[in-house]
């Protein structure tokens, strides 16, 4: 088993193969993210929250999808403090 976006990726690529989807019920698509950050002693802060800041863009998560991801809800591209 393999997620989506790799069966896409393998497509693109050439490779003759097929998905199938899971039921909604048996999919972890819910429960499954991807987490980026910055860290507080990075040299580049301020680079790097733009960047965060771009990826938070519309066209952004547009691109995500159009390779298969699902896209990020808004309080999930909210930054959030790691205890």
């Amino acid at each position: 088993m393999v997620w989506k976006t790799e069966v896409l990726a393998a497509q693109r690529g050439g490779a003759h193969i097929e998905g199938i989807a899971l039921l909604e019920e048996d999919s972890l698509r819910t429960e499954v993210s991807y987490v980026i950050g910055t860290l507080k002693t990075s040299k580049h802060l301020e680079a790097s929250v733009a960047f965060l800041s771009f990826l938070r863009l519309p066209e952004c998560q547009n691109a995500y999808a159009k390779f298969g991801f699902v896209e990020a809800s808004d309080s999930e591209l909210q930054l959030k403090p790691i205890p």
